[in-house]
């Protein structure tokens, strides 16, 4: 009689672990700096602010960027929750400037245009969806078993004296 070794569940887990770590340990996440906000529409309900991020990447070959998901607070209430594609590479060692929108209500904070405070503090927090360079890594990216991602928070104050 022949025995065979069958490979359990758990065992082609830890090769696929293994798989990811040695494949895309040399990779480092792309960074993310929030360098200003600008009020970029405004009427008697709401306004819109556009926050633009420069994104470098450090890595010798380009990161293919998804998807970026963000919200933003306003003096601690959170009043905008936004969702966007990247849809763009950023090639390597290079710098790209992407922007956010986020649409400040003023009926959510208890105000009209008038009655809005000068400033504001701001906190934007966000996470950056992206995927690293090679086939596997594009295999386990697509079957949701790999999702590289970086964080981004920045805290500021917004000068609302513009459009009074």
């Amino acid at each position: 009689m022949i025995y065979r070794s069958i490979p359990k569940a758990g065992s082609t887990l830890a090769m696929l672990s293994a798989l990811m770590i040695c494949g895309c340990s040399g990779y480092r996440s792309p960074s993310i700096q929030l360098t200003s906000v600008t009020m970029t529409e405004e009427s008697d309900e709401a306004s819109v602010f556009t926050f633009e991020l420069e994104l470098q990447n450090p890595n010798p070959e380009p990161i293919g960027l998804r998807e970026f998901h963000y919200r933003l607070r306003i003096n601690g209430q959170e009043v905008y929750v936004g969702r966007r594609a990247a849809s763009t590479t950023l090639h390597s060692h290079a710098l790209q400037t992407i922007e956010l929108p986020a649409v400040l209500r003023y009926q959510l904070l208890g105000w009209t245009r008038r009655e809005r405070p000068q400033s504001l503090s701001y906190e934007l927090t966000g996470t950056l969806l992206y995927e690293t360079p090679g086939e596997l890594a594009e295999i386990l990216l697509d079957i949701g078993v790999r999702r590289p991602k970086v964080t981004f928070a920045k805290v500021g104050r917004l000068d609302l004296t513009e459009g009074r």
